[in-house]
């Protein structure tokens, strides 16, 4: 089989720079689904169904037990500096989270199941919108779960692409591997005034000073630091013009844990927050929201993925895979089916190179 991925090199990689060329963002991959049917049909899979108007879900095979694949399909609303031939040609749009080279890699896995027999099935789910949620808070492993796409499934892998990592070698290692994600939005709110006489109101500016203090506190001194935690904040916004205190300031951040009691915690502590605006004078409105689980690697799938990397490229491909702070949906598989996320390695050592 590996003998055989070689020779489809050419036609993967022009998959994935066609992809690329062409981003789409979360739940709008309509180009990129036509694609990939399109390609699927071409290998001869017929099972096709669209789940989540943009995502697909292709069987190959009729009998169970069934093993599930997943690559996840959007890009981010990221503007690409590059001089690359395969540029995005969308303005403000582009793959900066390698899911193009997970559409590839699935599409090219499709190619070689097509021509192999094998007792079971395969399913292959290509998902939309692993990097946002829609209106309803729902990314789209949420979405692909409910509509049935894993109805059957008896485990789940998928693939990351990781830049930092040689290339040639897999990282992978069981229990947890990414942490659950959850965000908060927090609106202060006080009594705008002119900058001449801050007497005169109440600044949330000032009041969400000490907030902002006061969360960056939260895990360095209210969690054991022997465990995984983080709070970062991405948006302080606030006023209009130099001279004139506003009347609200929002802050919005993320929060990274890999425990659910710590997660509990940091939660009631980013919620006391609101006793610290109340004594300053201010008022504060608090919501969680986008909650992704964690990623616990099956030890019995990883043992599967490890033996398959030792027999096809050998023990010296395969690399510890240590938890980070990052996270994806992929958790939400992994709520009722057994699975494991690896990594490959795609660094430059040459970043003239291009793939």
């Amino acid at each position: 089989m590996l003998e055989s991925a070689k020779k489809l090199r050419e036609k993967i990689q022009s998959i994935r720079r066609q992809i690329h060329m062409n981003p789409e963002l979360a739940y709008l991959e309509r180009e990129t689904s036509t694609l990939i049917e399109n390609e699927l049909k071409g290998a001869g899979i017929n099972h096709i169904r669209h789940v989540s108007d943009t995502g697909i879900v292709a069987d190959i095979g009729v009998t169970d037990p069934t093993f599930v694949l997943r690559a996840d399909m959007d890009a981010l609303p990221i503007q690409e500096e590059s001089s690359a031939a395969y540029a995005s040609r969308k303005e403000g749009i582009m793959h900066a989270c390698g899911h193009d080279a997970h559409v590839a890699c699935l599409l090219g896995a499709a190619y070689l199941l097509a021509e192999t027999e094998f007792s079971g099935r395969v399913r292959l789910i290509f998902q939309p919108s692993e990097e946002t949620a829609d209106e309803e808070g729902k990314s789209g492993a949420v979405r692909m779960v409910e509509q049935g796409a894993l109805e059957g499934a008896g485990a789940i892998v998928a693939l990351h692409v990781d830049a930092s990592a040689s290339p040639g070698t897999i990282l992978i290692d069981e229990g947890p591997v990414a942490a659950s994600m959850d965000e908060f939005e927090m609106l202060i709110e006080g009594v705008g005034c002119h900058g001449a006489y801050p007497h005169r109101g109440i600044d949330p500016i000032f009041i969400a000073s000490q907030v902002l203090g006061y969360l960056y506190g939260i895990v360095p001194r209210y969690i054991d630091p022997v465990e995984k935690a983080l709070i970062s904040i991405g948006k302080v916004c606030a006023g209009h013009a130099a001279n004139i205190i506003p009347s609200q300031v929002e802050i919005r951040g993320t929060i990274r844990t890999f425990s659910g009691e710590v997660r509990e915690k940091i939660f009631r502590k980013i919620s006391n927050t609101s006793k610290l605006v109340d004594g300053l004078g201010g008022s504060c409105h608090l919501r969680f929201v986008d909650s992704v689980p964690m990623i616990r690697n099956d030890p019995g799938i990883v043992f599967i993925v490890k033996e398959v990397i030792k027999e096809m490229l050998g023990e010296a491909a395969l690399k510890s895979m240590k938890p980070e702070m990052g996270s994806e949906d992929f958790g939400v598989y992994l709520k009722t089916t057994p699975g494991a996320v690896f990594h490959l390695g795609v660094a430059l050592e040459d970043a003239s190179h291009q793939i």
